[in-house]
Parts: C-alpha cells; sequence; structure tokens
C-alpha cells in the first residue's frame, strides 16, 4: 500500500491579475456608459418609426383666402400662405399657428386626416392690452407677425393676441393672447432644440422627389433633418408635380401620394377663433431633453 502522498500548499491568486481584472470590468462599464449617452445624444427621443401615407392627408384651408400665413409651432418654420396640404402621421399633437394682417391669430392642431377650414376673424381695437418679458437667448432676435422685433431682455407690448416666433428659424413660435386680468398667455417663453429625425421616402419607387427646391433623386430617399417639416414635391409623368408638407415628430416613413386629388378620410368641423388659453405642453418625444 502506497503511503499517502503529502498535500501541496493552495496556491495563493496574484493581486496583481485581481487588480487587472478589476480595471478591466471597470472600464467596460465607462465604455458602456458613454455609448449609452451617445446614442441619447444622437437619436430621436422616440425609437418608434412613424408612418404616413395617403390616408394620412390633411387640407389646411383658411379665410381671408390667400391672406393666411402659417407657422409651426414647435419651432418656428414658416411653412407659407394658406391652402396647404400636409401628411400628419398618428402620434404627438401637432399645431400650426394662422396669422394675417388686421385679423385675430389662431392655433389650430393638424387631425391625422382630413379637411379643417379656419376663420380668422378681424382684429378688435378694445381687446386687453398687456406685457409680455422676454427672455434673453444668443444668436436668435425676436419677432412678431405684426411686425415687431423687440431685442432681447425687452418687454413687448401686446393688444389682444399675436405670434412671436425667433429669427432664424428652428426655437418655436407662440400664440400670446392677453388675458382678462392683463396677464399674457403664457407668461414665459421657452426656445427648444429638437433632435434630428430620420425620413425615409419609400414610394413610389422611381419617382424624382425634391426637398424644396433642391432634387434628392429617386424614391427610394432618406436623410436626417432637425425642423418638424420638409416640404417635398414629387414629380408626376407630365412634367407636374405633388407637393406635401411631411410633419416628422420622430424618425417617419413616409409613402408620397401619386395623384392631387384630396378624398379626405374624415370632416373636421370648422374651426373658430380660440376663446381660451392654448396648452403649450409640448409632448416630450418632440422636444430635447
Amino acid at each position: 500500500m502506497r503511503p499517502p502522498q503529502p498535500k501541496q500548499p493552495a496556491r495563493k491568486s496574484s493581486s496583481r491579475s485581481n487588480r487587472w481584472l478589476g480595471r478591466g470590468v471597470i472600464v467596460l462599464l465607462l465604455v458602456t456608459a458613454a455609448l449609452e449617452i451617445r446614442d441619447l445624444w444622437t437619436k430621436p427621443w422616440s425609437q418608434e418609426t412613424l408612418r404616413a401615407n395617403v390616408n394620412n392627408e390633411v387640407l389646411l384651408e383658411a379665410t381671408p383666402v390667400g391672406q393666411v400665413k402659417v407657422i409651426s409651432e414647435v419651432d418656428g418654420q414658416h411653412l407659407g400662405t394658406a391652402p396647404l396640404r400636409f401628411l400628419v402621421p398618428e402620434g404627438p399633437e401637432l399645431a400650426v399657428l394662422l396669422h394675417a394682417p388686421d385679423r385675430t391669430p389662431v392655433r389650430q392642431v393638424l387631425p391625422a386626416a382630413g379637411r379643417v377650414t379656419v376663420h380668422l376673424q378681424p382684429s378688435v381695437s378694445t381687446t386687453p392690452k398687456c406685457v409680455l418679458n422676454l427672455p434673453a437667448v444668443s444668436y436668435w432676435r425676436y419677432q412678431t407677425t405684426t411686425g415687431e422685433k423687440p431685442s432681447v431682455q425687452a418687454q413687448l407690448q401686446i393688444q389682444g393676441s399675436t405670434v412671436v416666433y425667433l429669427v432664424p428659424e428652428g426655437q418655436g413660435a407662440w400664440l400670446v393672447q392677453c388675458g382678462p386680468n392683463g396677464k399674457p398667455i403664457p407668461e414665459h417663453l421657452d426656445p427648444i432644440q429638437r433632435r434630428p429625425v430620420d425620413i425615409n421616402i419609400t414610394s413610389p419607387t422611381g419617382a424624382l422627389v425634391f426637398i424644396g427646391d433642391s432634387p434628392m433623386g429617386k424614391i427610394p430617399q432618406s436623410w436626417s433633418q432637425t425642423h418638424l417639416f420638409a416640404q417635398l414635391r414629387l414629380r408626376l409623368v407630365g412634367g407636374s408635380y405633388i407637393m406635401r408638407w411631411i410633419a416628422a415628430p420622430n424618425s417617419l416613413s413616409v409613402e408620397l401620394p401619386i395623384s392631387d386629388d384630396f378624398a379626405p378620410r374624415i370632416s373636421i368641423p370648422n374651426s373658430q377663433t380660440p376663446t381660451a388659453a392654448p396648452s403649450y405642453a409640448f409632448p416630450s418625444s418632440i422636444l430635447s431633453q
């Protein structure tokens, strides 16, 4: 019988190896956190891709005909003169501000589909007056649809209501109304900054598409932008064009219509000048936090 062998002493773990292992874990955690922070600032707030097609068409009309200008509430982008046609994906509430000379401006929420007719009422000299304190901003200046160009950190005198926006575009527009207590609604303007979103045009395949007057090429096409709206023009056979304003609160997949006929899925009642103060609580999915 073989005598029992003496036990070998257990090897001690190398303290140096443990230190290197611990450092490696820390580095891995830091890299992972950095990548997550990068994604937070470079991707849209909501990763859900919205869809817009012919079923999301909105026709926005306004009176007095040919005089009503339209501004995007979210970023102050000037969209042109009504009537305008939109593709509006179902999702967060999106509104535009309408104004015309000697008329009371209106805030209008865009539906997911349908025809909207907005009647701007004549301005009344007996409407209440108020003073709006403008916050300081860098690189931009304030302007109103009635022609005032107040400096930053100034007081803006308002009678009734007006639309205030920042120049250059991209930081917001506000319908400011004087309340019966002599205070403006809203009392504070908070400029915003949108994150870039991706727009992907998928149909009709092979058609030539433009952003404004700039040719993008044949569909499919994709790009990123910070503005809420993109003006897309589709060239049809024969040289005619279809134009739509595409609302992109988040990343968006778009199927453009191939006909300029408008057949609204629903009918929206005519809008009137609002009597209640509008809500300025923008959805978090379209704002930079």
